[in-house]
């Protein structure tokens, strides 16, 4: 079932599947993270509010969507055929992206780089789940990491090849097309050699009307999967501290001083190769000690570190920040999706991992909307109690209690499978073959 086995001792399918994230990780990086925004805000002269209220709107959303669309696969019995098809959206809407008119309304622009931005995370809830079809349940922790691995290798690809070689100091809407085009082909080897399990599926024509009555009565049974509710309510948490700190890191350079353009890249840099180590560290100390005890480890020291920075205010704790944050992102990218995946029953892990990536959305929308801009804006903007970057400061602050709070959470959430614990009424017929 899991095909042949490459030369890194697992199966083809796998492989592919962890190549999914490189994907992934390039598209997504190039529009949300490296031109879009700088695009509306610097070039197109837009206010910030119009960048953080699309993000927004694509959050409200995907919070119907992508618990749906994991109804609709888990019905179905198939998520790869979801997986391409929301991929391809994604990819063509990118493409858009670099021959939509800018000139006269932003509207256009807001609507087609949100569209994108959705059907990619649309695309990325169908991935997660797979994890359990192409590695047995023993290899599930070096999967995950190598494909968190292979996710900062995109970022490192896209900047290399997207921000240097097509765009440099040029037009930034030229970036979109070709993240889209390398999005699709990246992906193809998931489109070929990914292989799911044989699942149950619904009547032809009812699968829509039977995955929104699964929806609501998984919706009115959430009390009795509380550890799922736990985990999300904590993960929600530490996640919106890191997401946050990755957004407004290089802001936060800039208001310490002290700091060169190319100083900005060597500390980016510094995490990102962090980040990879934690991710293969962090999948090996998954297959040994399980999911939990990892996250329990990195999120603490990844709050110190923040809060350090926060209280000494210095050009120097950022160099303890970074790798520090950059540690945390790999190790938790790995682990948690395997925790999600272990709590999860098997007949609704679709809706479930739909709920674990809108705990991502969510957190990349309100850490930075709230907890960083909120702080800046009440006490620097509106009533200048304080410089930008004292206000600055005591948002890393709120950063730090807000992983710190997500950590005891976590603390609280047995890591036993959901195959062996009491679960709500299910049908055996709709079990899926263990990985």
């Amino acid at each position: 079932m899991l095909g042949r086995r490459s030369d890194l001792g697992l199966p083809a399918s796998a492989v592919a599947w962890a190549f999914y994230d490189l994907a992934y990780s390039l598209f997504t990086f190039i529009l949300v993270v490296r031109f879009l925004p700088a695009w509306i805000i610097d070039d197109l002269g837009r206010p910030d509010w119009m960048v953080s209220m699309t993000q927004v709107v694509v959050v409200a959303f995907l919070l119907v969507t992508m618990p749906l669309a994991g109804a609709i696969a888990d019905q179905l019995g198939r998520r790869k055929p979801l997986l391409a098809g929301f991929t391809i959206l994604a990819a063509g809407a990118g493409a858009l992206l670099s021959v939509v008119p800018s000139g006269g309304s932003i509207l256009p622009v807001l609507v087609v780089g949100g569209t994108a931005v959705a059907f990619a995370q649309l695309a990325f809830a169908q991935y997660d789940p797979l994890l359990a079809d192409v590695a047995p349940s023993q290899k599930h922790g070096r999967v995950s990491g190598m494909a968190v691995a292979l996710g900062f290798v995109g970022i490192i690809l896209g900047l290399a090849v997207v921000a240097e070689l097509i765009v440099g100091e040029g037009d930034k809407q030229r970036a979109f097309a070709p993240a889209g085009l390398l999005f699709v082909v990246l992906a193809l080897p998931a489109f070929a050699l990914v292989r799911e399990h044989v699942r149950p599926r619904a009547a032809s024509g009812h699968a829509t009307r039977l995955a929104f009555r699964q929806l609501a009565q998984t919706a009115q049974q959430a009390r009795r999967f509380p550890r799922v509710v736990r985990f999300l309510a904590g993960r929600l948490l530490y996640f919106e501290a890191i997401a946050t700190l990755s957004a407004f890191f290089a802001v936060y350079m800039t208001r310490l001083g002290g700091f060169s353009e190319r100083e900005k890249n060597l500390v980016i840099g510094v995490s990102v190769v962090a980040a990879g180590a934690g991710a293969v560290i962090g999948g090996k100390a998954v297959e040994r000690f399980g999911p939990k005890r990892p996250i329990l480890i990195v999120i603490p020291t990844f709050a110190g570190a923040v809060l350090l920075s926060a209280a000494v205010g210095q050009p120097w704790t950022v160099w303890a920040a970074s790798p520090a944050a950059g540690l945390a992102l790999g190790v938790v990218w790995t682990a948690d999706r395997v925790f999600m995946l272990r709590i999860s029953p098997r007949e609704l892990r679709g809706q479930f991992f739909g709920f674990f990536n809108l705990a991502n959305r969510v957190a990349s929308a309100l850490g930075p909307l709230i907890v960083w801009s909120g702080t800046v804006w009440v006490l620097h903007q509106q009533t200048n109690w304080l410089s930008a970057l004292g206000a600055s400061r005591v948002a890393l602050g709120g950063l730090s209690v807000a992983a710190f709070l997500g950590w005891l959470l976590i603390r609280q959430v047995s890591e036993e499978s959901a195959d062996v614990e009491e679960l709500p009424a299910r049908d055996s017929s709709r079990a899926v073959d263990p990985a």
